[in-house]
């Protein structure tokens, strides 16, 4: 049992290739672990090893920060508050313990408010709460950049922060932001056709809550 103490329970979960983890404890802030695979309530291990056994494994960057979401795709991307991650495996034998990669992407940080998920692209707010980037897969690259959707209206969060948002498909691609100041800011995002655009919003009789 890997959260034995309150100081080891996590603050983030997940899934991924049929395990679950979780992480983001205060005494292990950059650690993850994984299930057994196909069994998500599972965490011990044999020995000698197996395959399938759960998984203990720490972001070995320049400093220690906080797993604060997982988001699950053809990889795992690990969002801390000082940096993005990328959990793969190196080759077609499965996920475990001797084929798990861990590579570094980008470092913003990403604050509290879960992630939201367009497609194949990953908007977060960032860990100041003062931008929204987004983050996709490169091919060219071969891994994961984003960018910064405020960089050309700086004035959304201007002496405000983000506190809430969600997200709605239909009709239109659009992002909506609770600001700190009661305000809402509202994001069309469309990718594909290379839209991009904000707004602001305000009532007559009061605030926007969350």
């Amino acid at each position: 049992n890997p959260f034995r103490v309150a100081g080891e329970f996590p603050s983030a979960v997940g899934y991924y290739q049929q395990r679950r983890v979780f992480g983001g404890s205060s005494n292990l802030p950059d650690t993850s672990d994984f299930s057994q695979t196909g069994n998500q309530n599972n965490f011990s291990k044999s020995s000698p090893s197996q395959a399938d056994d759960a998984i203990r494994a720490t972001l070995n960057g320049r400093e220690v920060n906080q797993v604060r979401h997982y988001v699950p795709s053809n990889d795992l991307i690990v969002l801390t508050d000082g940096a993005e991650w990328r959990i793969h495996f190196s080759d077609s034998s499965g996920f475990s313990a001797e084929t798990l990669q861990q590579d570094p992407q980008t470092s913003w940080g990403a604050n509290h408010l879960r992630p939201i998920i367009i497609n194949d692209v990953t908007l977060f707010m960032q860990e100041n709460s003062i931008a929204v980037r987004s983050l996709g897969y490169e091919l060219r690259a071969d891994g994961y950049k984003g960018t910064d959707l405020n960089v050309l209206a700086p004035h959304i969060f201007e002496d405000t922060t983000g506190v809430s948002w969600a997200y709605s498909r239909a009709p239109d691609p659009v992002v909506h932001v609770v600001r700190s100041d009661g305000s809402a800011a509202v994001l069309t995002f469309e990718q594909e056709q290379e839209v991009l655009a904000w707004t602001q919003w305000q009532t007559r009789n009061g605030l926007f809550k969350w």
